[in-house]
């Protein structure tokens, strides 16, 4: 999961996205913490934070243009988000920096419906932040993120979270508000992060009263679920996840 190869395999999707961006705004003191703003001109448009995957080790937000474009085109008034990783971060560090980045979005945009989202490590972020009823979230899209981390490997980086499962979003689903809305999708040939994660923290969502939905993606896997959505063939799911964005 640390092995950074969206440089590689997001250049040519980043390549052909066109529109609008103010990049590197700040939201906090570390140099990682800024975010890419990729604005509409609907002044009401619901407002969509993303954060990337890379095991919480490695990426940039200059890698996922072509996500904050696609969203843009789709109406969505979006923000693609850095954050600082491990070894400089360690968990929760992850949630604050999302946190905080959240908040700072807020105070320029009050009174706007908002949206968080992930992929792999970013989609972990988005659901745990989202875990805290006090944040106000409105919905979480959350592609193939992971919830059943390997204790011996990921303690580095999570510390005593590896042993109480405060990563985990489903420890913390009494905390979080009953109106938040989840949508969730999940590449079936993923040899990453099981799909079992996502079918598993589906069904809890639902049986605790959460709006929740799952897409598992045929011939898909880990690293193509993000591309395969946003730029790819998935016309479906991406109609379905602007369809979750405005419904009201």
């Amino acid at each position: 999961m640390a092995i950074d190869i969206g440089n590689l395999f997001f250049k040519p999707f980043n390549a052909l996205a066109r529109g609008k961006v103010i990049e590197d705004t700040s939201y906090g003191p570390k140099p990682l913490m800024k975010y890419d703003e990729y604005p509409v001109a609907n002044a009401e448009a619901p407002i969509l934070i993303f954060w990337h995957g890379g095991s919480w080790k490695v990426g940039d937000k200059s890698m996922y243009m072509f996500v904050g474009h696609k969203f843009q085109k789709l109406g969505v008034h979006t923000f693609v988000a850095g954050y600082t990783k491990y070894p400089e971060q360690t968990f929760p560090g992850f949630i604050e920096d999302a946190k905080a980045c959240l908040d700072h979005i807020k105070s320029r945009y009050p009174n706007r419906k908002i949206f968080v989202m992930g992929h792999s490590a970013g989609g972990n972020t988005a659901l745990v932040l989202s875990m805290n009823a006090s944040n106000r979230i409105d919905g979480v899209i959350d592609l193939s993120g992971p919830t059943n981390l390997k204790p011996n490997y990921w303690r580095p980086v999570f510390g005593s979270a590896i042993d109480d499962r405060s990563y985990d979003p489903r420890t913390l689903l009494d905390k979080a508000d009953k109106k938040t809305k989840f949508f969730i999708a999940h590449g079936k040939l993923d040899y990453i992060v099981p799909v079992a994660d996502s079918v598993d923290l589906a069904l809890k969502l639902k049986g605790a009263g959460f709006n929740t939905r799952i897409i598992v993606l045929k011939l898909i896997d880990h690293i193509f679920i993000l591309p395969s959505i946003m730029v790819g063939p998935r016309l479906f799911t991406r109609h379905k996840i602007k369809e979750f964005i405005f419904e009201d």
